[in-house]
């Protein structure tokens, strides 16, 4: 690869690394995500799992299949994507994934469309796991147009003593000699568990070691990310010269405000401001509107900006997004210009029901017109999770997303579907019997909140409060029955954890402040 690059001209290097910077920023957060264990909390975000049928090549680990449910970890079986081909929406893309009876992800098995062929199996990856359930290594094998699978690539963990990659080598399967070939190689560095830099190897067939053509660094103060610098290294005298430069900076909350962008992207090949984004925040701390600022002259280094986009967005009581309008500064008119309405409708669960985009009507300023509308579909009925009570005060939790159904507006444009199929509950990660549960009255509350569990607890747990930011509210030891005063907390949606004293979670619910 390296080789390919240096017969680039300098400007155009650094324009083929910007793509490649994308799939490293997306691997980047996957390392620490790696050694998570099946056993541990599992954060109930359903976007990341939508990533996995937008890329073939993207690698997803054990910990972006198994999805935490209630008390219970939930297997994702199948991704399937529809996609519009000859004037009708076609499966196009498929995913199928296996597990060990540790719940750890050994296989993935992708299914797309071939020219000539239809659907059929493109590639295969096969993932082994030591006894501590860290995955040590994993191989992907690729199909050819006669259904034949052969070795392409494989890969190595190596860990630190807190769990996290520090090194990854890549090999490629050499057809002619039938050999695993040295390729690629990501190390790692960390200061305790925090990443400080990165660097990447190609390895030299000739001279039978890897040698570094790129790194990117990352600094702190007092634990919060000041910039991130990557560097590449220049063939012409060996040095490593600065191709982009991340810029941060907080307000007294620790909230950033300010992010800067550097590159080379220029015909002189100079570090230069690509743009600036400054971030304002509501009462709850979440961004309320972002704006993009370009530089008045490059040359000016990030002196002079402009006004060049915003977002200004509105949340729920629950604090997630429902409005979000896009607009275009007009320099000569001095004013903004909307370009784009987004909205998200959401149940009384809080699971997302429905994104809508929308763009002005011409003909009539001031009216929106809809262009896409993205439906999100659960299953409500999931009776091995978490033991319901009330189905109208379901722990959204329990909620595990079936599919996506994109509507486009024009009829001549066909829409998408993702659809997700999930196996039964394997792993039941509280030590309560299935039908025990936490209850939590009122709720919504107003002045005070009791919490009991109806069956009792045989010995003490730590009982946490915290909102959606993650601030603690409320925190103590709980043996069953508790009754907290909440009458001058702030609205909003609060979570409610126990967890036993070694720090594994038991079991969490949501309640909504009046």
């Amino acid at each position: 690869m390296k080789t390919f690059i240096a017969l680039l001209p300098h400007f155009g290097r650094i324009c083929l690394l910007v793509l490649l910077l994308f799939c490293w920023s997306w691997s980047l957060s996957l390392y620490g995500q790696t050694t998570e264990r099946t056993n541990l909390e599992i954060p109930n975000v359903h976007y990341e799992i939508f990533q996995e049928g937008m890329d073939p090549g993207l690698e997803r680990y054990e910990n972006q299949l198994v999805r935490m449910r209630g008390d219970f970890l939930v297997k994702l079986d199948t991704i399937k994507q529809y996609s519009p081909r000859d004037g009708q929406t076609v499966l196009s893309l498929m995913y199928v994934y296996e597990f060990n009876e540790n719940n750890n992800n050994t296989k993935r098995a992708t299914f797309g469309i071939r020219p000539n062929i239809g659907f059929t199996q493109v590639n295969e990856l096969k993932a082994h796991y030591d006894h501590d359930n860290f995955r040590i290594s994993d191989t992907i094998y690729i199909f050819d147009l006669q259904g034949m699978m052969h070795p392409s690539t494989y890969r190595d963990y190596e860990y630190n003593q807190h769990g996290l990659v520090t090194e990854i080598t890549t090999r490629s399967w050499n057809v002619n000699s039938g050999i695993w070939n040295f390729s690629f190689k990501t190390v790692n560095e960390y200061e305790g568990e925090v990443l400080t830099k990165q660097s990447f190897y190609e390895f030299d067939g000739f001279t039978g070691e890897f040698s570094l053509w790129q790194f990117i660094e990352w600094e702190y103060d007092e634990g919060f990310l000041t910039s991130r610098n990557t560097y590449l290294l220049n063939d012409d005298d060996g040095t490593f010269d600065i191709i982009f430069r991340n810029l941060f900076e907080y307000n007294d909350d620790g909230l950033l405000t300010v992010s800067e962008v550097f590159n080379r992207l220029n015909p002189e090949n100079l570090l230069r401001p690509s743009h600036r984004l400054e971030f304002s925040f509501n009462v709850d701390g979440l961004v309320a509107l972002q704006t993009r600022l370009l530089p008045v002259l490059p040359q000016t280094n990030g002196l002079e900006w402009k006004l060049s986009e915003r977002e200004e967005t509105s949340y729920t009581v629950f604090g997630k997004p429902e409005i979000t309008i896009l607009s275009d500064w007009i320099e000569n008119e001095e004013e903004w210009e909307a370009i784009q309405r987004v909205e998200n409708i959401y149940d009384l669960h809080e699971n997302i029901l429905h994104t809508r985009t929308y763009f002005p009507n011409l003909a009539n300023p001031g009216q929106w017109l809809l262009d896409r509308d993205e439906e999100y579909e659960y299953n409500y009925d999931f009776e091995s999770g978490a033991y319901l009570t009330d189905p109208e005060l379901v722990d959204a939790g329990s909620h595990m997303i079936t599919s996506i159904i994109t509507q486009l507006v024009n009829p001549n444009r066909l829409g998408f579907r993702n659809e997700y199929i999930y196996s039964d509950i394997t792993v039941n990660t509280s030590d309560f019997n299935e039908k025990s549960d936490i209850v939590l009255f009122p709720n919504p509350v107003k002045d005070i909140l009791s919490i009991r569990f109806e069956q009792g607890m045989q010995f003490d747990r730590k009982i946490s409060i915290m909102d959606i930011k993650g601030r603690i509210f409320y925190q103590n030891n709980f043996n069953g029955i508790i009754d907290i005063s909440t009458a001058q907390w702030p609205a909003g949606t609060y979570s409610v954890v126990l967890t036993a004293f070694d720090g594994t979670k038991v079991i969490s619910r949501q309640f909504v402040k009046h």
